[in-house]
């Protein structure tokens, strides 16, 4: 390098910390790159989980509602407006039951592909 030995030393630990900071500094970007994947998961699981959650809420209403006019009916003899209204509600509420499971299958299989 340089003819000084106290030259040559002030170098080389310069040298040694800018190299330490460029390493350092990849291994924060490497994990940090890792840690904002593995929080895009969880908010897209924590979001699935939520929309499960109210469509386990709606298909209880929905039965509910289904029930209760079933009960109805039975009791006055004939099928009524509130049977089909309930029927109604119920089978939009399978509609988006399925179209949910559907789309949760085909991101779990794309996940493990």
């Amino acid at each position: 390098m340089t003819g000084s030995p106290v030259l040559n030393a002030i170098l080389y630990v310069l040298g040694a910390v800018g190299f330490a900071g460029i390493v350092s500094g990849l291994t924060v970007r490497f994990v940090g790159k890792k840690l904002d994947k593995n929080e895009a998961i969880r908010d897209q699981r924590e979001t699935a989980r939520l929309e499960s959650e109210l469509l386990i809420h709606e298909g209880l209403c929905a039965t509910g509602h289904l029930a209760e006019a079933t009960a109805i009916a039975v009791k006055e003899g004939k099928a009524n407006e509130r049977t089909d209204l309930a029927l109604k509600h119920y089978r939009a509420y399978r509609d988006k039951e399925d179209a949910f499971m559907r789309r949760q299958a085909t991101e779990r299989l794309h996940e493990a592909g």
